[in-house]
């Protein structure tokens, strides 16, 4: 008992002194806890709130830079968009994209003709007295041309005309050309229906030309425009020289099926600048073969207008396969005042005897038609132009055509019958016309795709 006792006070004893001790230690750290905040405590978050306040500062600057950046970058497309709209003014309305290479330039033209046709006695004729119609001579007035279509440049260097013709309440076609032009080489292709290359006063334009019509041998020698593809050389940089071949068949407007006529050309030329004028030199050849179906061809021209139908030079329907054409060209720009000249003959080639159309009409192997008139030789025709203006007040300037047409024999040209090609069949022709416009001209580079010569304008 008194062992057990003892036991318990020991344990006692120990409970009693480790209770202060626990006690003590409990109530110390409480006695430690500060009554304010710590100073480095609120600095820190202060400094955190700061640097999240920067950061959506920043964020937001940013996100409207990029806005801005984008605004900006919508006005400029939405500039471009309307500086491609605007058209600049060219001569007429010019859409472009330079981005893409691609204009387009709607144009068009109108010209009328009114004046008067008279010939001898004419007023005491009535119907038609050796193949002359006399009812459609005298006062007349029509449209010449009423011409719609555009032209521009295509994406990869690539260029077209479109032209028609609304005159006489049809439709006819004008230039309808395809090109494509090299861009490191002095060449450019053009494909379509266009001029073959011949004469200065064809490969000017109606639009550009200093007379009220082209020269009468245009019209008599039938230089149209032709289907077919053309090679034209020239020297880009200072425009010195130009050459032009091209090889065509027969007219757009030709609907039947038996398209066999074809034509060769070549034209060449030389246009230097000597001081202040500017010359220009060339040459051109023509090499015509006329449609197996119809092997004959007529050369007759109107009186210089094209109010009247009838024809005062007319060789009728010659029984031949075709024809070559030499021309040569000249003209000059100096100051106020230009010249140019040209002459032009054909060579009427292969022509058919009596007896030689008969057997070609009857021969069942081939489907060769020689139709007019048949010859005992072949026959040639020759013409020439000359034209200056100028705006001296010491001179005045009419406005019309003064012209002077004659016909000659060969000697080689004759009727099957042997009688000499005189009237209607006369075998060479020479036509003269001078005229004078009231305003200086200004040189001006076709702007036909299909051909580029030196062409004069009144300014």
């Amino acid at each position: 008992m008194t062992r057990k006792f003892v036991i318990a006070a020991l344990l006692a004893g120990t409970a009693v002194f480790a209770a202060p001790a626990q006690a003590a230690a409990q109530e110390a750290p409480a006695a430690q806890e500060p009554t304010a905040p710590d100073a480095s405590d609120a600095t820190a978050d202060a400094t955190i709130a700061n640097t999240n306040q920067v950061d959506d500062l920043q964020a937001k600057i940013e996100l409207l830079q990029a806005q801005v950046e984008a605004l900006q970058e919508s006005l400029e497309g939405v500039k471009k968009q309307q500086a491609k709209a605007v058209p600049s003014w060219k001569g007429g309305p010019e859409f472009a994209d330079k981005d893409t290479g691609f204009t387009f330039k709607p144009k068009g033209f109108a010209q009328f003709d009114t004046g008067y046709v008279g010939f001898p006695d004419g007023d005491e004729r009535r119907g038609t007295v050796s193949g002359l119609n006399f009812q459609n001579l005298g006062f007349n007035s029509r449209a010449r041309r009423l011409v719609f279509g555009a032209e521009g440049t295509l994406p990869g260097r690539f260029g077209y005309k479109v032209e028609f013709n609304f005159a006489q309440g049809t439709v006819d076609y004008e230039d309808i050309i395809l090109t494509y032009d090299f861009e490191k080489a002095p060449l450019q292709v053009s494909v379509g229906n266009f001029y073959p290359y011949s004469s200065l006063e064809t490969m000017t334009s109606s639009r550009l030309g200093s007379m009220l019509e082209r020269a009468s041998f245009t019209d008599a020698f039938n230089y149209n425009r032709r289907l077919g593809i053309g090679l034209q050389f020239s020297d880009k940089a200072t425009d010195s020289y130009l050459v032009q071949a091209g090889i065509f068949s027969t007219p757009i407007n030709d609907a039947s099926f038996t398209r066999t006529g074809w034509q060769a050309s070549l034209r060449a030329l030389y246009t230097p600048t000597l001081g202040s004028t500017r010359l220009h030199v060339g040459a051109n050849f023509q090499h015509r073969s006329n449609s197996q179906e119809s092997l004959g061809a007529q050369y007759r021209t109107r009186p210089l207008t094209q109010i009247t139908d009838q024809r005062f030079i007319d060789t009728g329907t010659l029984a031949s396969s075709g024809d070559d054409t030499l021309g040569v060209e000249f003209a000059a720009i100096h100051k106020s005042l230009h010249v140019a000249a040209e002459a032009q003959k054909v060579w009427v080639r292969n022509t058919f005897t009596a007896a030689e159309l008969a057997a070609t009409n009857a021969d069942p192997n081939d489907n060769d038609v020689a139709t007019g008139t048949a010859l005992n030789g072949n026959p040639s025709f020759w013409a020439d132009i000359s034209s200056w203006a100028t705006s001296s007040p010491a001179r005045p300037a009419p406005t019309r055509v003064a012209s002077g047409i004659a016909r000659r024999c060969s000697s080689r040209g004759t009727t099957a019958a042997g009688a000499p090609c005189r009237s209607t069949a006369a075998s060479t022709m020479s036509i003269l016309a001078t005229a004078l416009t009231a305003a200086p001209p200004t040189p001006r580079r076709s702007t036909s795709t299909a051909a580029s010569s030196w062409v004069f304008r009144p300014a």
